[in-house]
């Protein structure tokens, strides 16, 4: 990101990173991290602005130079790129700030509506917000959550590929989960271990060219159903739910 800066795959590339090596450091979401992704989205918003939109935003030479010096390179800007503004999003949701990481996951919304994790995105982060003790409406961000969620269950199914239906599944039964709605939850996940067997066969055929490496959240699923049905008193429930879904044979 340093040497070759404003490539989408390098922004994933840090995401993935935090997804492989996270831990209690945070790292991802600290404070001289922030700086230096906020920088590359301020220096990508001033190369694209017209000179009477620089004025009108007060983007001085002062401000320039703190953001566009250190980058170069900055004649590879072409166009907003949505992966920076999700990246930033994700670093604020990381950090807690809600509100402000939806200023910037709105302005990926406006760029790819159609781009399922953005959608999924939007909608963790209005319901997450909903939690909070400083929440406005929660009602209002909840519905708001769960209209970009069902939102994302569309698109990511739309395909018809087995393990992008059964991660919408395990997705929109976590958000249930999450809100406290076991019955709703339930149902989700049970479709989402009863797509396990159709996962292992599209991965089986991958060689052929039909689909790539894939991931199965039947485990997930049943730990999660496992720990409902345990919280609820139903211990012979979640012993069935163990020994069918989470025993390694």
């Amino acid at each position: 990101m340093k040497h070759y800066p404003f490539d989408s795959d390098l922004f994933r590339l840090y995401n993935i990173s935090n997804r492989l090596c996270s831990g209690p450091n945070g790292w991802y979401n600290s404070g001289p991290a922030q700086k230096a992704i906020l920088r590359y989205v301020k220096a990508m918003d001033f190369t694209l602005l017209t000179p009477e939109q620089r004025k009108w935003y007060k983007f001085n030479n002062t401000e320039r130079s703190s953001w566009t010096t250190g980058i170069g390179l900055m004649h590879k800007i072409k166009s907003h790129d949505p992966t920076l503004f999700a990246l930033y999003g994700h670093v604020l949701v990381a950090a807690g700030t809600y509100v402000s990481a939806l200023n910037y996951y709105f302005r990926a919304y406006v760029i790819t509506p159609d781009d399922p994790i953005v959608n999924l995105s939007i909608a963790l982060c209005y319901i997450q917000h909903a939690m909070k003790r400083q929440s406005e409406n929660r009602q209002y961000q909840i519905q708001q959550g769960l209209a970009f969620l069902f939102r994302y269950h569309e698109l990511r199914a739309k395909d018809n590929v087995a393990v992008h239906i059964q991660e919408a599944e395990f997705n929109i039964g976590r958000a249930w989960h999450a809100l406290g709605l076991t019955h709703l939850a339930l149902p989700a996940y049970e479709r989402c271990i009863e797509m396990s067997g159709r996962v292992r066969e599209e991965q089986q055929n991958r060689e052929n060219g039909k689909v790539e490496a894939v991931e199965d959240f039947a485990a997930e699923a049943s730990f999660a159903i496992q720990t409902i049905l345990a919280l609820t008193g139903n211990f012979e429930g979640a012993r069935k739910v163990t020994e069918r879904g989470l025993v390694i044979e």
